[in-house]
């Protein structure tokens, strides 16, 4: 196997090197199934680390991925994350916000890649899907839609990232309604979109830049005859690029949705086959979701915040930080910090229409 590889603990597992060839891969794991196996007095845990490392470095495809991302892409079990479009999946809410910009893949960030008609189609589809939405409030009460979406919103808010991603997509359908709705307000919404976009893409790139500097970091000091030592400076770095690349994922995904979901909304606000009362009224019902799915997703994301910090103090106080937690939750702040900095959230009574 050629190229370097970011970590080798699957390898040390098994007693191989990274170069190691299929015959000897199944080899090692022979001699070291046997000599751990629990009826032999083994450990199960180390026995079943045994198996996943040989699952993993027999298969070539995800002997690759391992040499290139490390076991992070296969810690769900069940090899969850051995498909791009399950690991998006997972990062954005599942099902649960499929609704709002479809299902995210590595494919729209392909140099290569012309969605074409697929993309086109699943515009029309999440179009749709927003009329419906809107619906309540064009044809009945006002009333019942904010409660309608207040409903929505606080099952929403406790998915994986719910909070932070209900923020997301009310941002983006206000900032959206509020350009379509003209005024001073409207210039400001638009030169703050762009502002912000800026802000996101750039955010994008640091992730990706620290996460290579971390990965070259870890591959220095295997290099320098760590290799196969974990100390804990090696499972710091380790947490790092497991932190870093799932936030550079983040970050990138983030980047699709938005440009979705602005796409979906411009088809929304901007139709013409509608007259103009109709076409605003469509963007004040928009500026209602907005308002509320990001009064609902910044509350949620503050308040799991101070947890998170009461959390931390009380493991600080009994020396329980260590590289991989420190590492997760600090990333993880830092990125929601500046999301939800970048766009104070508005109440969801605010009277700014512009008639």
């Amino acid at each position: 196997m050629e190229g370097k590889v970011l970590e080798t603990e699957y390898y040390d597992l098994l007693g191989v090197s990274p170069t190691a060839t299929t015959a000897q891969i199944k080899k090692g794991y022979y001699q070291a199934a046997k000599v751990h196996h629990p009826d032999k007095g083994g450990s199960e845990d180390t026995f079943k680390a045994i198996s996943v490392a040989y699952e993993v470095l027999s298969d070539p495809e995800k002997r690759e991925r391992y040499n290139k991302y490390g076991k992070v892409v296969f810690e769900k079990g069940d090899d969850i994350f051995s498909d791009p479009r399950e690991l998006f999946k997972d990062m954005f809410g599942g099902e649960k916000f499929k609704e709002f910009f479809g299902e995210v893949s590595f494919e729209h960030f392909s140099a290569t890649s012309d969605p074409g008609e697929q993309e086109a189609h699943r515009i029309i589809t999440l179009r749709a899907q927003l009329l419906s939405k809107l619906e309540l409030y064009l044809e009945g009460s006002e009333e019942e839609f904010k409660q309608s979406l207040t409903k929505q919103a606080a099952e929403l808010k406790d998915e994986d990232r719910g909070a932070e991603l209900l923020y997301h997509v009310g941002y983006v359908y206000r900032s959206e309604a509020k350009q379509h709705l003209g005024g001073i307000g409207g210039t400001f919404a638009e030169w703050r979109e762009k502002a912000h976009m800026i802000k996101e893409t750039w955010g994008a790139l640091k992730s990706a830049i620290r996460l290579e500097v971390a990965q070259q970091e870890l591959q220095a000091k295997q290099m320098e005859g760590e290799l196969g030592t974990q100390t804990e400076e090696q499972a710091e770095l380790e947490a790092a690029i497991e932190s870093e690349g799932m936030g550079a994922l983040f970050r990138m995904g983030k980047l699709e949705t938005e440009n979705t979901m602005r796409k979906v909304c411009e088809s929304v606000l901007g139709d013409l086959d509608i007259s103009k009362a109709e076409r605003r009224r469509r963007a004040k019902g928009l500026r209602i979701m907005g308002e509320i799915y990001e009064k609902v997703g910044a509350t949620e994301y503050r308040r799991k915040l101070k947890e998170e910090e009461k959390k931390r103090k009380e493991e600080a106080d009994a020396g329980g930080h260590k590289g991989k937690e420190k590492a997760e939750t600090e990333s993880s702040k830092d990125e929601a910090d500046e999301a939800l900095a970048a766009e104070p959230p508005v109440p969801s009574n605010s009277n700014e229409d512009i008639d």
